[in-house]
């Protein structure tokens, strides 16, 4: 019941069933922009991207959509790893980075589910977020050896099922398909989460924008 009360609260502030994103075949934006993880290490994407390509999630701590997941990132993370594809979780909730989405925070979540292996990144400002056309945590881009992005969208099909069984994994079969030099044949899914949360500046103050 507690589960449904917080889904219901977080209603708006949440994105269903889009496909968005920079289009396949972009190059990987703003590679050079450094970052630090939770342990204050700078890191770009061009540090992070291997042999065979780059995996990007953009994530956060609250979203219940990403706790659905989130026990999944690190077997990801090894698929990754086996392929010799580099990973990075990428946090651009920068209206809450005081708060919910605070770096300490981050590292909590981060330990607590067991996946310290992978880099996890604050993008200050939703710098990152706003190259990629990213709108929703989480929000997957998975760029091949040549830094072209071959898949755009959701890590399996859990919320398009009303069970919530996973009949489809997008993402485990791109990464297979990546780490053997081939083109994922499917290439764009829908992203469902919540809506990353950026900050609008105006006269007086800061206030967060949903962008939908």
């Amino acid at each position: 019941m507690k589960t449904i009360f917080y889904l219901l609260f977080l209603l708006p502030m949440m994105i269903f069933g889009q496909s968005h994103g920079i289009e396949i075949n972009a190059s990987i934006p703003g590679d050079s922009i450094k970052m630090k993880d939770v342990y204050f290490k700078t890191y770009s994407l061009r540090d992070i991207k291997s042999d065979n390509g780059l995996l990007v999630i953009f994530t956060s701590n609250t979203c219940p959509f990403v706790k659905a997941w989130e026990k999944s990132y690190s077997g990801i993370y090894t698929l990754a790893e086996n392929n010799g594809i580099g990973m990075a979780l990428i946090n651009s909730n920068e209206a809450f980075r005081e708060t919910t989405e605070s770096v300490s925070e981050m590292k909590k979540v981060m330990e607590s589910y067991e996946y310290s292996m992978i880099p996890y990144l604050a993008d200050k400002d939703s710098e990152l977020a706003d190259l990629f056309d990213a709108n929703t945590t989480p929000h997957v881009f998975l760029f091949n050896s040549d830094g072209i992005l071959v898949y755009r969208g959701s890590i399996d099909d859990m919320f398009e099922n009303k069970d919530r069984s996973i009949t489809k994994n997008y993402l485990f079969d791109a990464l297979i398909a990546v780490g053997n030099g081939q083109t994922p044949k499917v290439q764009t899914t829908k992203n469902i989460g919540c809506s990353i949360k950026r900050v609008k500046m105006n006269s007086e103050k800061k206030s967060y924008q949903v962008i939908e």
